[in-house]
């Protein structure tokens, strides 16, 4: 299973309403919008996971806001 990072985990969780689909293209649409470099990146991880992970991996996942 894929294993997210803390600051990817709370990244998909301000989408968690959504399913994996929609989530990739919330971030896709997101990314035109972003300046910061770092953020950036790690948008751009978080979309590679998800893509990489089939649907019924994701839908196991629980993505919960937390804090580092």
């Amino acid at each position: 299973m894929m294993k997210f990072t803390i600051e990817e985990s709370n990244l998909i969780a301000m989408y968690a309403h959504k399913d994996r689909r929609e989530i990739l293209e919330e971030l896709h649409q997101a990314v035109i919008y972003i300046q910061e470099p770092e953020m950036l990146e790690l948008v751009h991880q978080t979309i590679e996971k998800i893509v990489q992970m089939s649907e019924e991996d994701f839908a196991q996942e629980v993505f919960e806001l937390e804090e580092e």
